[in-house]
């Protein structure tokens, strides 16, 4: 399970829960306007801060900074 926040006006705003990338990358194809920007996402096992990996969502294409394109 993946923990998705948002970055709006420099503060996080909490998404919502995913089962996975997959899911997150589909749920931003839905709205492709509405949904651009820079997500945080927090695994279900994150144990540090070096676990949370920044998704770039610019309402084509979802790139992970650890993962490459979603």
């Amino acid at each position: 399970m993946l923990k998705v926040s948002k970055m709006i006006n420099d503060k996080p705003v909490k998404i919502g829960n995913f089962k996975s990338y997959v899911d997150f990358a589909n749920w931003c194809d839905n709205n492709p306007e509405q949904n651009i920007g820079t997500y945080y996402v927090i695994p279900s096992r994150c144990t540090t801060l070096a676990s949370i990996d920044r998704v770039v969502y610019d309402g084509a294409l979802c790139t992970a900074d650890r993962r490459g394109a979603i």
